[in-house]
């Protein structure tokens, strides 16, 4: 039961840097995501696109 708890450290800690990589590319698909959703606005939009705007800032300051 020990030896599996310290192989699944041991994979968890070798994806977080494989995780990293993937950060800006899912940052320009989420900036994309919120162009289209500004284009078609509707009246429950603008809050979340917003919050969408907020998450992604956040993300980016995260990354770098």
């Amino acid at each position: 039961m020990k030896m599996l708890a310290v192989a699944l450290a041991l994979v968890a800690a070798g994806a977080a840097p494989a995780w990293a990589f993937n950060c800006p590319v899912l940052i320009k698909q989420a900036e994309e995501l919120i162009k289209k959703a500004e284009a078609k606005p509707g009246p429950d939009t603008k809050p979340l696109i917003d919050e969408a705007k907020k998450q992604v800032a956040e993300a980016r300051a995260h990354h770098e």
